[in-house]
């Protein structure tokens, strides 16, 4: 039989017991349309429950996770789990090339993987997100690229900045970066071989109404398919 949170939530009332807030861990950089959701299902479901949103990348969401101090995380996947815990795949985007808007790749409408040969990529710190860097750099390697990582790792609005000072280097990226910063230039690869995944992970058995709710309206939110970053 199912419980309605409304129901749920009036008996913990009774009870004396509190619900306050959410803790919520979001990928630092997420798109405001991803956390506009978030609020949105959040406030349909659990209307009385405030989101405590904590940033951080994905390593340290697990951590914060895996200790206790967080409900639920927004990362990227793939991430290696434990047997504790649960992941529902919530958006999937296309990443193409990022780089300075007078780099050569830039004059090509759409580029395919061995055009990014002896290209120097500048990339984050691997500790940030081992298994989503891992199966990036994998896909660019399966799809005839051979390209040398920039001993300068940095993170994403680092590059975004940096790469306008460096015409001969390139990133990785979804299309929003390039609206963001007009002095870079945004390509697709063929065949679109490469994505970026968000994931909301938690941990399991998930004994707390709000967060039960929140995973409920996430559900049906993806009954369509995952999201995309524009929406």
């Amino acid at each position: 039989m199912h419980v309605s949170w409304s129901v749920t939530r009036e008996a913990r009332r009774a009870a004396g017991l509190t619900d306050g807030a959410l803790r919520v861990g979001l990928l630092t950089g997420a798109h405001h349309a991803l956390v506009s959701r978030l609020n949105a299902i959040l406030a349909e479901e659990a209307p009385d429950v405030r989101a405590q949103l904590i940033a951080g990348d994905t390593s340290h969401q697990l951590g914060l996770l895996e200790r206790g101090e967080l409900d639920i995380a927004i990362l990227r996947a793939p991430v290696l789990l434990s047997a504790d815990n649960e992941q529902l795949e919530l958006q999937r985007d296309e990443l193409g090339v990022l780089m300075a808007a007078s780099h050569p790749l830039a004059a090509r409408e759409r580029l395919s993987c061995p055009d990014l040969s002896d290209q120097e990529l500048i990339w984050f710190p691997r500790d940030l997100n081992p298994g989503f860097c891992d199966a990036t750099l994998e896909a660019l390697e399966r799809g005839g690229a051979r390209v040398t990582i920039g001993t300068g790792a940095m993170e994403v609005p680092s590059i975004a900045a940096a790469l306008p000072l460096m015409p001969g280097a390139i990133s990785l990226s979804t299309a929003r970066m390039a609206e963001l910063f007009p002095e870079l230039a945004w390509r697709p690869l063929v065949g679109s071989p490469i994505t970026v995944t968000i994931a909301a992970v938690w941990r399991k058995p998930t004994r707390q109404p709000a967060l039960r709710a929140l995973i409920r309206g996430l559900g049906r939110s993806l009954r369509d398919g995952p999201w995309r970053e524009a929406g």
